[in-house]
């Protein structure tokens, strides 16, 4: 799981984002877990696989240039959970 978000971390440099949310989560899906449904990332669910996705392009969107908040509201999760992520990423 850490080491999961920490590979995305050394993914991409902080800067303002190109793509709308939506297409980059998109984006990012089809290249991380293709056969997942935007809908179930989106579900609140808390399985392991989904979590361990989730941790991935949640680093991958804040190296994107993408807040907090937004990510957290496109998600229905936590700000909170957004940032746990980018620094479980970071001590890895």
């Amino acid at each position: 799981f850490h080491t999961a978000c920490a590979v995305a971390a050394e993914c991409d440099r902080p800067g303002s984002p190109q793509l709308d949310l939506r297409d980059f989560m998109k984006l990012a899906l089809q290249e991380l877990a293709p056969d997942l449904p935007l809908s179930e990332l989106r579900s609140g669910s808390s399985s392991r696989p989904l979590v361990r996705v989730r941790c991935v392009i949640i680093v991958r969107a804040l190296m994107a240039g993408y807040s907090n908040r937004r990510i957290a509201r496109f998600l229905n999760i936590s700000d909170t959970t957004v940032s746990n992520a980018k620094s479980l990423s970071r001590k890895q």
